[in-house]
């Protein structure tokens, strides 16, 4: 269902928008936007031009009916497939799957797509990390919102879409995961559940599945251990201090750790200039771009 040449040129488009992105300099402004319009713009040039962006939701699953879609083809329904993207937001995309499964089930379009970009600690360690596991992976909708209930909440207090019946199990396949911005993977799921009106749902009241919980399953999150925020590939980051650094750099630190180091200081809210005037690169670390001046997110 998601093989063919459709999906092979949107890997195709991806990892070219990749590698365009990555010769650009650090995360811009707007990098949702840059993101999607990069991988529309890489299909474009392929000759794929019946590419649509924000003009078309999904139908039905959902009361009121989620967001539209960020890229499908083509423009009219049933799409052939539909991307839904995001940079940093990781745990965002749990709400993306389920509305694709929904699309799926009532056939706006055949197969779905998440797309993120983000630093390894997030794919790592950020609810909603089990979608983007390397190969494929069958989810209980029941069981994902079980196991991330906080980011589930979010996802509700911040938008006025909400699940009524969608299907009760999807697949999420990786197909891409390279370096984007300096700093970030990029990477591309394939989203695919049974389009069969016979086939089994999960019904939902006030945002929740029937019968669960969704203030106890809140509760009981709090109570969990935090997930872990402090690993950029190997290299464990606490408190931040520069005399750890230099020891760092003194034991040795490789490209790609530096790269996620990086990656995981603007998760904490560091500037890219912070990073530059503070983090003195190991040698053969850094991008071209390390010591100009530029864009800074």
């Amino acid at each position: 269902m998601g093989s063919g040449p459709d999906e092979q040129h949107l890997i195709d488009a991806v990892r070219a928008a990749a590698g365009v992105l990555r010769a650009a300099g650090p995360l811009p402004p707007a990098s949702e936007n840059v993101l999607r319009f990069a991988v529309r713009d890489q299909l474009r040039a392929v000759g794929l031009g019946d590419v649509g962006h924000e003009q078309s939701k999904i139908t039905g699953g959902w009361s009121p009916v989620p967001g539209n879609l960020d890229l499908y083809t083509p423009k009219v329904r049933p799409h052939r497939w539909a991307l839904e993207a995001k940079v940093w937001d990781v745990d965002q995309q749990i709400w993306d799957a389920i509305k694709l499964a929904a699309g799926i089930a009532h056939g706006d379009l055949r197969v779905g797509y998440l797309l993120a970009a983000a630093p390894p600690t997030a794919f790592a360690h950020y609810d909603g990390a089990e979608l983007y596991a390397p190969g494929t992976h069958a989810h209980s909708v029941w069981t994902l919102l079980d196991a991330n209930p906080r980011a589930w909440q979010h996802l509700l207090d911040g938008g006025a879409g909400r699940p009524t019946e969608v299907p009760t199990d999807f697949s999420a396949t990786l197909l891409v995961d390279e370096w984007c911005w300096f700093g970030h993977r990029v990477r591309l799921v394939r989203i695919e559940c049974v389009a069969d009106k016979a086939a089994p749902t999960l019904r939902f009241e006030d945002g929740w599945p029937v019968g669960m919980n969704g203030r106890a399953a809140v509760a009981a999150a709090k109570a969990r251990p935090r997930r872990r925020g402090d690993d950029a590939l190997g290299l464990l980051v606490g408190r931040w201090t520069d005399a750890w650094w230099e020891q760092q750099r003194h034991d040795g630190v490789s490209r790609d750790q530096f790269e996620a180091l990086y990656g995981l200081l603007l998760l904490r809210r560091w500037t890219d200039a912070d990073i530059r005037l503070r983090v003195p690169a190991p040698p053969g670390c850094a991008p071209a771009w390390w010591n100009a001046t530029g864009a800074h997110r």
